[in-house]
């Protein structure tokens, strides 16, 4: 059939019914190459016979056609030819919507074509000619097309605009899968532009959209990926799999590069290699990266990883995809690299750059000079290398990516500092640090805050360890400065604190400035840990800053820490065994020895020590550390359970006798000379009371209203209704809660605190939820089990139920760190007790752990030292 209807279109002759013949011979993909030869040959046929039957329509369309085709083939200088033409046809014609389509398509290819000013001048006249059309589709086109040019550019505030604009043309065409570019775009340029609560809006827009359509999924898995929600993230990208392979809907490969990213960071590398795979082997847009690559280094093969960049690099070169092998080129030297064969990655590297710049990819051309840096400090050439870096860095900034900018600025720190620069150094670190804070500001979430923190902390621990190892001139001052700077950003933001560093925030000495202020009895220890450094700066109250390094490694601090917390953990029969609990004596000696010895004679003439831990020290008890005075009153074989012989007699030594101790979240708490929060307790204010369904809650709350002279309120309930907590007065002087606590190590926003449910709310009282109550000023009391507990994040601490009552701007915060007993009612009481006699809360804690102590059957560290008192801010 098809060959007679050839040959009587070859005997009929026009040109019009060949053209017509040859559009709908078209639509069969099967149609042997031979017969019709090159699809672009029958474009180009159908042009010129539209061109030689007259029809101006016939021949835009296929010229648009063609020049579109060949744009997205990687293949500009062609397109432009054809697209020149479709212009012309459009104008003669003078329909709005034809020419307005010929314009952001020519405008396309320009800026493929490196063109980008007559890209500029296409896409306005595009903009000029939209109230003429009417058409929603061309009218976001357009402005998708100048977002990206602005974009490109670095021009942010023009590219916001233009991102509206496409954002409100798109949502006009509710079907049109322009609406999920749009809300992309949206949330892209809104992260880029630090506004990252506006960002996650539009990025749950763009999820709207997905879950719509039940296509796109790639995209809403990238977004969950982002955020960290990992178990979303990958069944966003198994659907899209699924999905793809059976509309071949031309996501597959980035539904499967998320696998292999998931996967990989999951730890199932042997499922994320056989996706790598299907991803690299089908994948075929030239822009596009390969994923195996950087998990065959991940799996330690090195060789074969810069063996298959270096090929994929090489064949998006034959095609002529000039951005394909840009950013193909970046990737094979960053392989080379990790082969450890920089001579070979110079090269590359250099090659990328020069691709770069050929089509004006600045972002592109501060990853490849980042990486001809690194290739020639390995080299050997630190000037070569420093000037590299130096070039990455000033790219960078211009291109306006953080994590371009941290990564070239901490590689130029890390030169400097090895080359003894070290102001130059801090100087780089600083950039790079103040980037990272600024996005923190940005980020409307604690949880977001803390995650994103933790993985950039780069710069702060560069800087202190190019401080310990130079020889500035201030050298303790500058350290402090930058342990404050990398500690707890994100609970300081949560308390309407400031996070953006520089300069000293610290004062002791009556200046006027913000910090701490130390009176004559206290001393601040500030612990932290960094790579493979463990030291602490000792503040005294004169003013001065000494730096002590310890003589033991972090991962002797962590074994030591979990020898110390296993016994007080360890549950059996869902509670902990008190007479199976053994105190662990030798470890609690081995930590005094590492981590307080050292620090002896600067603290011998304090009364209570403020201690910002780090790391796995979040979780010590240094009440308990047992000190240089021995024997202690409970032997390492005396259980929870068992009458032992008091401190007293047996002449005990732990850290609790010598000192009151306050943790707190960073060097700077944000204490000020008229603050008296720390320092006592207003007892004619009322305290509130939220009591659970727990073992010895009824006589715990008895003993606080016996001995509390002001009103308790709450007192008088079984238990208490979630929903009845906003019925409590607001900021009252303690919130005294005594109930069930479950702490969840995994996901902070699990851990709650068990109350009485109603038609209103569930009795689960969680951490987002307290986050929302005003406890300014207010001492928080935690009686009930680990409400310490939670995940732990590097710069941050643990992500507990006391960490949600620190932010609600709580003066202080007395929480546990292990399951409590029946015996916690007796330490509150000698605690209230205290209290009520004027003394500050660490002082009253510190009376009431003592007390205990002196009775045989509490004795035991199990019953006391799991209570710890947090300084809010």
């Amino acid at each position: 059939l098809r060959r007679a209807v050839q040959q009587a279109v070859e005997r009929d002759g026009r040109p019009g019914v060949r053209f017509v013949y040859l559009r709908e011979l078209n639509a069969f993909t099967n149609v042997p190459a031979m017969m019709l030869g090159s699809m672009d040959a029958l474009m180009r046929a159908r042009a010129e016979l539209a061109r030689e039957h007259g029809s101006l329509l016939d021949e835009w369309q296929v010229r648009y056609t063609l020049g579109m085709r060949l744009t997205n083939r990687g293949e500009p200088l062609a397109a432009l030819v054809e697209l020149d033409r479709a212009v012309e046809l459009a104008d003669s014609m003078g329909v709005p919507g034809n020419q307005i389509r010929s314009l952001y398509k020519r405008a396309a290819a320009l800026m493929r074509a490196g063109r980008r000013a007559e890209a500029e001048r296409d896409l306005l006249g595009a903009v000029e000619l939209i109230p003429l059309d009417g058409s929603p589709y061309n009218e976001a086109e357009t402005w998708h097309g100048l977002l990206h040019l602005y974009d490109d550019d670095s021009r942010l505030d023009e590219a916001l605009g233009a991102s509206d604009r496409f954002v409100t043309a798109a949502e006009r065409m509710p079907h049109s899968p322009l609406r999920m570019s749009a809300w992309l775009d949206a949330g892209e340029l809104r992260w880029k532009a630090r506004q990252h609560a506006a960002a996650d809006e539009a990025f749950r827009g763009m999820v709207r959209v997905v879950d719509d359509f039940d296509e796109y999924h790639a995209y809403a898995g990238q977004y969950f990926e982002r955020v960290g929600s990992l178990d979303a993230a990958r069944d966003y990208f198994e659907r899209g799999a699924r999905s793809s392979a059976r509309s071949a809907d031309g996501n597959r490969s980035l539904n499967w590069a998320g696998l292999a990213r998931v996967y990989t960071a999951l730890g199932a590398l042997d499922s994320a290699e056989v996706v790598a795979r299907r991803h690299d082997a089908a994948v075929l847009i030239h822009s596009s990266a390969p994923v195996l690559p950087a998990l065959l280094v991940e799996r330690g093969l090195a060789e074969e990883a810069a063996e298959t960049a270096g090929e994929w690099a090489r064949r998006r070169l034959e095609a002529g995809a000039v951005e394909g092998a840009a950013t193909s080129h970046v990737l094979w030297a960053e392989m080379l690299l990790a082969a450890k064969r920089p001579g070979d990655a110079l090269e590359v590297a250099s090659r990328a750059d020069s691709l770069a710049r050929s089509i004006e990819r600045i972002g592109v051309s501060a990853q490849a000079n980042h990486l001809r840096g690194l290739a020639l400090e390995a080299l050997g050439d630190r000037e070569g290398a420093r000037s590299a870096l130096e070039l990455a860095a000033q790219e960078a900034l211009r291109h306006g990516d953080l994590e371009l900018v941290l990564e070239a600025h901490l590689a130029l720190g890390q030169l400097l500092a090895a080359e003894g620069r070290t102001t130059d150094a801090l100087e780089a670190f600083d950039v790079a640090a103040r980037q990272a804070e600024e996005t923190t500001t940005n980020l409307e979430l604690d949880f977001d805050r803390v995650r994103y923190r933790e993985q950039r902390l780069a710069p702060y621990n560069a800087a202190l360890l190019a401080l310990l190892d130079g020889s500035a001139d201030d050298l303790a001052n500058d350290v402090l400065t930058w342990s404050q700077r990398r500690k707890a950003a994100s609970l300081r933001l949560a308390g309407g604190e400031s996070v953006v560093g520089g300069g000293s925030v610290l004062a002791t000495d009556g200046r006027d400035v913000p910090g701490i202020l130390l009176d004559e009895r206290e001393v601040l220890l500030d612990y932290n840990i960094v790579d493979d450094l463990v030291f602490v700066l000792v503040v005294a109250p004169s003013g001065g800053v000494e730096v002590v390094r310890l003589a033991i490694s972090p991962d002797s601090v962590r074994s030591l820490v979990d020898r110390l917390r296993k016994p007080f953990t360890d549950v059996f029969a869902g509670s902990v065994d008190l007479a199976r609990l053994r105190f662990p004596e030798t470890a609690a000696r081995a930590l005094f020895d590492a981590i307080v010895a050292p620090v002896l004679p600067a603290i011998s003439g304090a009364d209570r020590l403020l201690i910002a831990p780090d790391g796995p020290l979040h979780r010590v008890p240094f009440a308990a550390l047992v000190t240089d005075r021995s024997p202690t009153g409970v032997s390492s074989g005396a259980s929870a359970g068992a009458s032992v012989s008091t401190p007293a007699e047996q002449g005990a030594g732990f850290l609790v006798e010598d000192f009151e101790i306050l943790y707190v979240a960073s060097a700077n708490a944000g204490r000020s000379p008229d603050r008296s929060d720390w320092r006592s307790v207003d007892t004619s204010r009322p305290i509130a009371v939220v009591v659970g369904n727990a073992p010895g809650t009824r006589q715990e709350v008895e003993n606080l209203a016996a001995v509390w002279p002001g009103s308790v309120i709450g007192a008088d309930v079984e238990r208490t209704f979630e929903s009845a907590l906003g019925e409590l007065p607001a900021r009252p002087a303690v919130l005294h809660v005594a109930s069930h606590a479950i702490a969840d190590d995994r996901d902070p926003y699990a851990s709650h605190i068990r109350l009485a449910p109603d038609s209103l709310a569930d009795g689960l009282l969680h951490g987002t939820e307290i986050t929302g109550m005003d406890l300014s000023g207010s001492l928080v009391v935690l009686s009930a089990c680990e409400t310490l507990e939670g995940p732990l994040y590097a710069g941050e601490g643990l992500l507990g139920l006391q960490r949600s009552f620190q932010a609600t701007g709580a003066s202080a915060v007395l929480a546990t760190l292990w399951p409590v007993g029946p015996s916690a009612a007796e330490l509150v009481e000698h605690f209230y007790e205290r209290l009520v006699q004027g003394d500050p809360p660490a002082t009253a804690l510190r009376h009431a752990q003592l007390q205990m102590m002196e009775n045989p059957d509490t004795v035991h560290p199990f019953h006391w030292a799991g209570f710890v008192l947090h300084g809010g801010s």
